[in-house]
């Protein structure tokens, strides 16, 4: 007796188990001689890592903001994926470790940028410090709030 693929295993005539043999599935159909049946195959390949780039340069995490960096920081203070996923509930489980994954296999890579991205943070929190500088800001502000009184 010749089954299909279905669970009810009903007969199929070796004219069909050649057609189904011939379709370009997304799964791979596999034929057993001996049982007379037709089994799926899992489809093992490649998916592309769940990040983006923006246009400043900053890797993002599954079409979310929470940027490469954070996950990446989070995961090397012993965050695990399900830690990092409720910290940043916008994050999927399946692209914080997707990203995860990704650090782990392109570690050199992964380093680089993140050697990268703290220079640049540095340089701005430079430019932000000459610009807006910090000493006396409480004194400042208060002058500026209450204009001066005559005693």
């Amino acid at each position: 007796m010749l089954s299909s693929i279905s669970p009810t295993r009903r007969p199929i005539g070796c004219r069909r188990i050649r057609q189904l043999l011939e379709l370009p599935l997304s799964r791979p159909l596999h034929y057993n001689e001996k049982e007379e049946t037709i089994t799926m195959g899992l489809m093992i390949g490649d998916e592309p890592a769940p990040l983006q780039t923006t246009g400043h340069g900053t890797v993002q995490v599954g079409g979310t903001r929470v940027t490469l960096d954070t996950v990446v920081e989070a995961f090397s203070e012993g965050a695990t994926a399900e830690e990092i996923v409720q910290q940043y509930p916008s994050l999927r489980l399946a692209d914080a470790y997707a990203a995860i994954s990704y650090y782990l296999r392109h570690h050199a890579e992964v380093e680089t940028y993140l050697a990268q991205r703290r220079k640049q943070s540095s340089e701005v929190r430079r430019r932000n410090l000459t610009r807006f500088d910090p000493a006396n800001l409480r004194a400042r502000l208060l002058a500026r709030r209450s204009p001066a009184r005559p005693k």
